[in-house]
């Protein structure tokens, strides 16, 4: 009788902790609450910024993590073990 295993891939990536690393405090806070679903208000609002701030702020932190969408974003914090 022949067994198949399936390897997961270990988590946390080492690589996402890396790019994750790059962000400041307020980029990973803010990545964070719209990776779990927060409307831009309510993100802006628990950060105490303006919602202008926070657009600019989620561009930056995307950009840092070569990706294009919160929901990339999201992945990376999630196998960084952040979510």
């Amino acid at each position: 009788m022949s067994h198949n295993t399936v390897t997961l891939p270990a988590y946390p990536d080492p690589d996402c902790v890396a790019a994750v690393a790059l962000l400041n405090q307020r980029e990973r806070d803010a990545l964070i609450l719209a990776a779990k679903g927060l409307k831009g208000r309510e993100v802006a609002g628990r950060l105490f910024m303006a919602i202008s701030t926070l657009d600019v702020t989620l561009i930056r932190a995307r950009r840092k993590l070569g990706v294009e969408t919160t929901v990339e974003a999201a992945v990376m914090l999630a196998k960084a073990g952040l979510l």
